[in-house]
């Protein structure tokens, strides 16, 4: 039995490693000892069924991509929007939104025909960037819609819808 050293433990991992090696590159012959193998090892077609399998797989699927015709788009028929109510309620913020960006809503009262109907705005109160608009939207065939938001010109035209919910 030895002690418990550095230099013991640094020739024990030494061993350990020079032992992994030598299974690999040495045999053992009987009454020599181990000797380095001359034989060269031999190529192990085993080695390449799974990567040749995996490309193979991956190949057959692309190639099924690419000769599978691609679906026409249905053609969609996109109503005819008259009014700004009929938009959805995103595509009326966005237009909304534009329309105030482009107008000089500093002045009291602005009166703008678009093709989408008459829109009314009045500037009720502003504070920095910040305005409170009141307003109305006619259609051309007779409908109408309050409005009333608030928007921020800092914000890049930012509108906040004001209905019952909030009072401002």
């Amino acid at each position: 039995m030895a002690e418990d050293t550095q230099e013991l433990r640094k020739l024990l991992r030494e061993v350990l490693q020079v032992s992994r090696e030598s299974v690999r590159a040495e045999v053992f012959i009987e009454d020599v000892g181990f000797m380095v193998s001359d034989l060269r090892k031999k190529f192990d077609a085993r080695n390449l069924i799974a990567p040749a399998l995996i490309l193979g797989v991956t190949v057959a699927v692309s190639l099924m991509q690419f000769s599978q015709p691609e679906a026409e788009p249905e053609h969609i028929e996109q109503k005819v929007v008259t009014c700004a109510i009929d938009l959805t309620q995103v595509d009326f913020r966005l237009w909304l939104q534009d329309l105030v960006q482009n107008t000089d809503t500093k002045i009291g009262q602005v009166f703008l025909q678009t093709d989408l109907g008459e829109v009314t705005l009045e500037v009720i109160q502003a504070i920095g960037s910040t305005q409170l608009l009141d307003g109305s939207l006619v259609c051309q065939d007779g409908r109408s819609q309050q409005l009333k938001f608030r928007t921020d010109s800092l914000q890049g035209g930012a509108l906040v819808e004001l209905g019952e919910r909030l009072d401002p």
